[in-house]
């Protein structure tokens, strides 16, 4: 599996984070779109994606990963940022 963002750009194993730049509170939102790619020489099976962490309700899940990638496909989903005073 390799971890893309943006397209054609691995994200390093073992990071966490996307980043975002400055975003304003009460400002427009902004959203990213990570590419997952199917290295392998079988079907990848994805169950679902959830965001947590302190402040997991300032990020919403605009586009889910596909639940299968065939090897040598891709897939994306997408995570958008709107912080808030919550």
């Amino acid at each position: 599996l390799r971890v893309e963002h943006p397209v054609g750009t691995a994200i390093q194993p073992g990071a966490s984070t996307l980043q975002y730049g400055t975003v304003t509170l009460g400002g427009s939102p902004v959203t990213r779109t990570v590419t997952l790619r199917n290295l392998g020489t079988g079907p990848l099976l994805l169950s679902g994606a959830s965001l947590t962490g302190p402040a997991a309700s300032d990020y919403t899940l605009t586009q889910s990963p596909p639940s299968t990638l065939n090897p040598g496909a891709s897939g994306s989903f997408a995570v958008r940022f709107a912080p808030s005073l919550n």
